[in-house]
């Protein structure tokens, strides 16, 4: 799952280099910053993931899935940037991190995307338990259980992700160090990716979305009616000269609607962010092992870069969305009441369409009511300075 140099790009002039240039300086300055951008969130992020869930008193195998995709991300983030940010930093593709980086990071990125696969689906299924089968008996693994199956999960991971060590060969052109696959290997790879995604990626991402779809179905079906949603009570007071919204107090029921409707939102969410940030991938890097025209053309190689980096927003996204999601929840409702608050002050104008259009009545009104309440604060002072005196 690399990008690393193909050999179906091969050195033409005399330098040997041009060949394997890929890239105008501009387009590689561009993905270079992508890159840095999230990648350094994305490690921060989950490594204060697995700080703030090792401090915190919550069940074992909760705190163990979260702390095994924590450390998934970080090796797949790890991974993913050193091959690509070495691609970025130079003119042509070259490999100057050695023979062993050249074979174990593209399995170390294999392992990571496997293994954070895993600890979602693991994930998924602890909150379906909860919630689906909440009336039952608790599930609650013992700590044994949780290391060994952890443990298990990232074996199986190394064994299944190591033919990626063998597929590329570090070899040396022109003077220049490169990682590089042949071609007889590539077919090879392709095999294996194709391998990958129908044994277990699919099922994995078939099981996720049928844990959250039931916990979402289970959701929506004991909702109240859609009248019951809304918070407000619009009861209208109608003058002369205005009218008045009067907003209830929200009650208990209410307040559960509402919680619902918020659960099933954050389901979808995390459904749509793993099929949008995990799905462009895997497609992207088996188009890449077909030998058509379209698999040399620079657009596959910046829909490669773009998808990749995509993949690491994921792994940004996944404290937010796992750890965090409280604070981010918080964040996210004042990010949205200020922009709202924007709209509304930018594209609003119905407190100066009266003014604008000269209504003498409605002017007249408002400088009643402005008279009004001037008074009524006056006699307020005079009743104070009574009291103050006396």
């Amino acid at each position: 799952m690399s990008s690393t140099t193909e050999s179906t790009i091969s050195p033409q002039t005399d330098d040997g280099l041009s060949g394997f240039a890929l890239f105008q300086a501009t387009t590689r300055r561009s993905f270079l910053c992508l890159f840095i951008i999230v990648t350094v969130p994305s490690v921060i992020g989950n490594i204060a993931a697995i700080y703030s869930i090792s401090r915190r008193n919550c069940r074992i195998f909760q705190k163990t899935c979260i702390i095994s995709l924590a450390l998934s991300d970080i090796l797949s983030t790890a991974a993913i940037a050193t091959i690509n940010i070495n691609t970025f930093v130079q003119e042509a593709m070259a490999w100057p991190l050695g023979h062993f980086l050249c074979q174990f990071l593209p399995m170390c990125q294999m392992v990571g995307v496997l293994a954070s696969s895993v600890a979602l689906t693991m994930i998924a299924m602890d909150r379906y338990r909860n919630v689906v089968h909440a009336l039952g008996k608790r599930w609650d693994p013992t700590p044994c259980f949780c290391f060994v199956a952890t443990g298990t999960v990232w074996v199986l991971s190394f064994a299944i992700s190591y033919p990626m060590y063998s597929f590329y060969k570090f070899q040396t052109k022109c003077n220049v160090h490169f990682c590089l696959m042949s071609g007889e290997i590539k077919e090879s790879l392709q095999k294996y990716y194709i391998a990958m995604v129908i044994i277990i990626f699919l099922p994995l991402f078939s099981v996720f979305l049928w844990f959250y779809n039931s916990i979402a179905a289970l959701v929506w079906k004991h909702r109240k009616p859609i009248s019951t949603i809304f918070n407000k009570k619009p009861t209208q007071e109608s003058t002369s000269s205005e009218v008045k919204t009067v907003n209830h107090p929200k009650t208990q029921e209410e307040i559960r609607v509402g919680r619902k409707i918020r659960t099933f939102k954050i389901i979808v969410a995390l459904m749509v962010v793993f099929i949008v940030c995990r799905l462009p991938y895997f497609t992207i890097q088996i188009l890449k092992t077909f030998n058509t025209a379209l698999s040399t053309r620079k657009e596959m190689w910046y829909m490669s870069f773009s998808f990749m980096a995509l993949h690491i927003v994921n792994c940004c996204l996944n404290p937010l969305l796992y750890t965090f999601f409280n604070v981010t929840v918080q964040v996210w409702r004042k990010i949205e009441s200020f922009a709202l608050e924007i709209c509304c002050f930018c594209c609003s104008r119905g407190e100066f369409e009266s003014f604008e259009t000269e209504n003498p009545f409605v002017i007249e009104d408002f400088e009643k009511r402005k008279r009004s309440r001037e008074w009524e604060n006056r006699k307020r002072s005079t009743v104070r300075f009574k009291e103050e005196r006396y």
